[in-house]
């Protein structure tokens, strides 16, 4: 046989994973906003952060399809948008009956190893179960150390996760549990009317080996495990989902000495006062956690490069959705503003630009599609995400606009999941908004917001809209560090909202349509 005919039975052999696909690790923080990574905000110190963005791309118009825990991982697991995806709402588990099949099971079909570290958030009503067992093989997942909320873990009153088990091996979990609490109502949080629960949290958790203790940190050291224990020779996926820095804010006391002193900038938009001192104990707390989980992510790639797979691996790493931080009086998420929808995305491996940064919109929502492409996998049927490979490359590509939303009776998925349905339906604690966003050149990107029975949901006290139960929209510039002021009230911008109303659902373009056009602009700020 010639060297020729050689070559030629070699590249009629099918393609080994092993040595053409790439390792796929997904990091996924719980409620971190766009400005508080280190790039917006210099007060938030995250030297990992910022390493990785160097030798990768960085997104800094990146959105939730819904800012909402349960929703946004829901649509993740799917691939699907908000309307389209099973879990409209918290407290709902994913159906696994194989109605909608998830991104993981589909990596496994192309020959990944599938694994979840910490949060993902998918059995919110059943929990994880002992030994996080709870759906994880129906979920897709071939090995995990699984957790819930921070909120969730001591709800049932004893250990019934991975991680609260282990705190009971180490005999830490009744007092880490009066700590942190039920719902973030524990002996190291104060209770503060209209703040969310776990907010503010000015005392130390117990003191106890921080691997053991801390939930970020047990996250990280159980991604360190799965990566110990995975099979050699295989591609792999893994997810690692930190708790934090979700409430309850809760810190350590070397993360509290790390923040001491330091000064953040007010919320924007804030009329009522809790007193500066409030603020900036909150914002330390929250900065506390995401430098933290800076360095984990740190001693994650470390170990990556340590067993030689750093090279081979592409790394994204993103949120769920935001944090109000008192902006506007808000606090938590749900809201459309961008404190709440807009998210940290950067991603670093073979194949992504070095050094680079995007302002185009994207949608967290196109790491599924993204990954699935990388993998050599097949989108589910239903599935709408996107790959997003040709921007990571440095070329063209994308969505030509962004959308996202929470709650409302058009939405389409399954809206009978479980026993959920009840007095709580409508989805979303009474929000029902979309929004679509869109870049129009260089220094202009646009977010249209519309309420179709008002938007007394998203208001602060600083009257963002008048109160109204009628149909209610706004456009506002987000290129840059404005503030979200309306533009329609303004007289400009109705040519672009004219459009962007066009790519709403059905139902939210018939009901802020003819705002546009409104000479009074009587419902628009």
């Amino acid at each position: 046989m010639t060297a020729f005919h050689v070559v030629s039975a070699l590249l009629a052999l099918p393609a080994l994973t092993t040595a053409t696909s790439p390792n796929l690790m997904l990091v996924y923080l719980d409620q971190w906003r766009f400005d508080w990574a280190g790039f917006n905000t210099p007060e938030v110190r995250a030297p990992n952060l910022a390493s990785i963005a160097s030798k990768g791309t960085r997104f800094s118009h990146a959105f939730t399809p819904a800012p909402l825990c349960a929703p946004a991982r829901g649509a993740l697991a799917s691939g699907k948008e908000y309307d389209e995806s099973p879990i409209p709402d918290n407290q709902m588990d994913y159906p696994v009956d194989g109605s909608v099949p998830t991104y993981y099971s589909q990596l496994q079909k192309a020959g990944y190893y599938v694994m979840m570290a910490g949060k993902d958030h998918l059995t919110m009503a059943l929990g994880c179960g002992v030994n996080g067992s709870i759906h994880a093989k129906e979920l897709g997942f071939d090995d995990w150390e699984r957790m819930p909320d921070k909120y969730e873990a001591f709800n049932k009153g004893k250990p019934y996760d991975q991680w609260t088990e282990t705190l009971e091996e180490n005999s830490a979990f009744d007092a880490v549990s009066a700590c942190y609490g039920t719902m973030g109502d524990g002996n190291c949080c104060d209770q503060i009317s209209g703040v969310e629960s776990g907010a503010f949290c000015p005392r130390t958790q117990p003191a106890g080996d921080t691997d053991v203790v801390y939930p970020d940190d047990w996250t990280e050291a159980s991604a360190e495990r799965l990566l110990d224990r995975k099979p050699s020779g295989k591609s792999w996926f893994m997810q690692v989902g930190f708790p934090g820095p979700h409430p309850p804010f809760v810190l350590t006391e070397a993360m509290n000495k790390s923040v001491e002193g330091r000064m953040y900038p007010l919320p924007q938009g804030s009329s009522v006062t809790l007193g500066d001192e409030f603020y900036q104990t909150m914002r330390r707390q929250y900065a506390a956690e995401i430098e933290n989980i800076d360095m984990l992510i740190g001693k994650l790639v470390a170990k990556l490069e340590s067993a030689g797979e750093l090279d081979n691996t592409v790394i994204a790493i993103m949120a769920d959705h935001g944090e109000m931080l008192g902006d506007y009086n808000k606090y938590a998420k749900s809201m459309p503003w961008d404190g709440s929808a807009r998210v940290p995305m950067l991603w670093m491996g073979p194949g992504v630009k070095g050094g680079a940064v995007s302002t185009q919109p994207v949608t967290t929502l196109d790491m599924v599609g993204t990954f699935l492409e990388l993998a050599g996998g097949e989108k589910a049927t239903g599935m709408t995400t996107q790959s997003m490979v040709p921007l990571l490359s440095g070329g063209n590509g994308g969505r030509s606009y962004i959308s996202s939303g929470l709650g409302g009776l058009p939405f389409t998925g399954d809206v009978v999941n479980e026993d959920h349905l009840s007095d709580e339906f409508p989805p979303g604690g009474g929000m029902n908004w979309r929004m679509v966003v869109k870049q129009y050149n260089d220094t202009s990107t646009l977010k249209i917001i519309c309420c179709p029975s008002g938007c007394s949901g998203i208001n602060g006290n600083t009257t963002l809209f008048p109160a109204s139960s009628s149909a209610q929209l706004l456009l506002t510039e987000i290129s840059g560090d404005q503030s979200e002021v309306d533009l329609l009230s303004q007289g400009v911008g109705k040519s672009e909202a004219s459009e962007l109303v066009a790519y709403l659902p059905s139902t939210y373009k018939t009901a802020c349509e003819g705002l546009v056009s409104d000479e009074d602009h009587a419902v628009i700020v």
